[in-house]
């Protein structure tokens, strides 16, 4: 074994696109990174995409009584539970001040939506959507008012779905991060919540979350690791699904529906996303081995008794509540159930050592314009989600696979606004627009590479048009 505290390292360890090298001694598998924008060239979009590409997050979980549940295991239906129920539930209609009286929100909401009429004025679309987003992130928590939630005292542990992912709701993704955050915000209470969304460090995340998993607490079993493994597919899979489903899961909001760009796969783990989870594993490892934050142990610090033994495996909650991962994630989760993950990605006690925020997706390892987290063209959605904008017709005239779908400039299925109406496209000669660009078609087996982002688009329109369409004849 080459690293003690790294779980999936080993002389006999499948290598896998995690950052870290699993075989000891053997060859670095896991691609490059030469043009230094932390994507190596494995994984999902990437060069090598048979080599799987793996995320680790920490879950919290109820305890659970399994004897009243059935013994086989099933997938359950994810009861619905709206901001307006739990407001019924905590029979509290209005807002407390720091006196204890309540007061009407009536008045507030005038003067914001005043506000928002005379910003809008004055600000671009991509400020526009952005503001939107906050403002609607920035509304939903008064509706419930947890005060110090469940870690508090404050709620009751009914209120909690069974298993919940501790990673922060996507500031850039609130309508499809809307259900997280409220299932965090009964868990961690108003002021923790508050305090989470106005920082985008990753260690002070894992601060605020993992005050969770204190299994002292009664209810709590405990807090767990999961292996996600990206699929370029999966999202595709996950319309399929929602189309032959005709139940109300509340991964599916209709608010998430409307809103594709939040919903497209490339946009739910990209890699500030994935280098969070990572160091929230991390720090959540440090303080089941040591009792102590990363940056709080030292030499002389003492290892836990029984640390060993003390890892929750999520596998039964996994079991019997997957309705999560098509909504964090949606990509195979699977429970950690021994060792340690702490020092997979460096010695995180060290503060002279480096951890590795690097992850897969890099299709053109001699460009850090070439990357999986890139848009191309006005018609990816990857720019609208990330920037509030649409990407320019520069990034389709440039020579490079921006967004490595494997369709280059005018080949690229999002970037025909940039050519409607020409006559010309890639083979067009020396008349072509983007011929001065480079313009290529590289092969792609079966097409499915080249139509992808356009298909994207198709389908989560096609899909709101259809779920409109039901709720008018259900009206």
């Amino acid at each position: 074994d080459c690293n003690n505290y790294c779980y999936f390292t080993s002389p006999t360890a499948e290598e896998r696109c995690d950052a870290f090298q699993g075989t000891c001694g053997g060859d670095n598998l896991e691609g490059t990174d030469n043009d230094y924008d932390d994507m190596l060239t494995c994984g999902t979009w990437g060069v090598d995409e048979t080599l799987a590409e793996d995320v680790y997050m920490v879950v919290w979980m109820k305890d659970v009584d399994w004897s009243r549940l059935a013994s086989d295991e099933h997938e359950l239906i994810r009861p619905v539970r709206t901001a307006d129920d739990i407001a019924r539930v905590l029979n509290d209609t209005g807002t407390e001040d720091d006196s204890g009286e309540e007061f009407d929100t009536a008045s507030l909401d005038s003067g914001i939506d005043e506000a928002s009429e005379y910003q809008s004025l004055q600000e671009t679309e991509s400020e526009r959507i952005l503001r939107n987003r906050r403002q609607f992130m920035t509304e939903r928590l008064p509706i419930m008012n947890t005060n110090a939630g469940f870690v508090g005292g404050d709620i009751e542990i009914d209120l909690l779905e069974r298993m919940i992912p501790l990673v922060a709701p996507r500031s850039l993704a609130p309508h499809c991060d809307s259900y997280l955050m409220d299932q965090l915000t009964l868990l961690l209470g108003i002021d923790n919540m508050e305090a989470l969304r106005q920082t985008d460090d990753p260690k002070e995340q894992a601060d605020i979350l993992l005050e969770a998993c204190d299994s002292s607490i009664d209810g709590v079993a405990g807090c767990g690791v999961v292996r996600l493994s990206l699929s370029r597919t999966t999202d595709d899979e996950t319309y399929e699904y929602l189309d032959a489903i005709q139940s109300e899961i509340l991964s599916f909001t209709d608010e998430c529906e409307d809103k594709p760009e939040e919903w497209i796969s490339r946009s739910m783990w990209q890699r500030e996303r994935i280098v969070e989870a990572r160091t929230i594993t991390v720090e959540w490892e440090c303080r089941r081995m040591f009792g102590q934050a990363c940056d709080e142990i030292s030499e002389q610090t003492s290892l836990v008794e029984g640390w060993q033994d003390s890892i929750v495996s999520a596998e039964r909650w996994l079991d019997v509540d997957r309705a999560w991962f098509k909504e964090v994630g949606r990509y195979n989760p699977e429970a950690i159930d021994g060792g340690t993950m702490m020092s997979c990605w460096g010695d995180p006690t060290d503060p002279t050592a480096k951890f590795s925020e690097e992850v897969g997706g890099d299709c053109a390892d001699d460009n850090s314009s070439a990357h999986r987290d890139m848009p191309e063209g006005p018609g990816d959605l990857v720019g609208l989600y990330l920037y509030g904008e649409m990407a320019d017709c520069d990034t389709c005239l440039d020579g490079i696979d921006n967004n490595c779908d494997g369709a280059i400039d005018c080949a690229d299925p999002a970037c025909a606004p940039c050519f409607v109406g020409q006559g010309v496209g890639c083979g067009g000669g020396a008349e072509s627009p983007c011929a001065q660009g480079g313009c290529a078609s590289p092969d792609q087996s079966g097409k499915e590479r080249m139509y992808r982002s356009f298909g994207l688009i198709m389908m989560a329109m096609f899909i709101t048009i259809i779920r409109r369409r039901e709720k008018r004849h259900t009206a």
